[in-house]
């Protein structure tokens, strides 16, 4: 992997909300996202009762309402923690 911008092949990672982002280490271009597995179980709540709490914290009943009522993009991560 090289970058599309300046050519390099030396890359950090760094954190952006619950992604991990590579990076260019001499243009700091961003250059793609890092493949992670179990992401429900670092994803924390941002909205509602739960807020702030990481998914496997929170009881199931409240998740199951949540994929029933919300429509939100994490909620998928909510459907992944109920397949476990």
């Amino acid at each position: 992997m090289k970058c599309y911008n300046c050519g390099s092949t030396d890359f950090f990672e760094k954190k952006r909300s619950m992604h991990l982002g590579i990076y260019c280490r001499s243009c700091l271009t961003w250059i793609t996202w890092k493949e992670q597995e179990n992401d429900w179980k670092q994803f924390k709540m941002p909205i509602g009762k739960y807020k702030g709490q990481h998914l496997p914290d929170i009881p199931e009943e409240y998740r199951k309402w949540c994929v029933e009522n919300m429509n939100h993009k994490f909620v998928r991560y909510i459907k992944e923690s109920l397949n476990v």
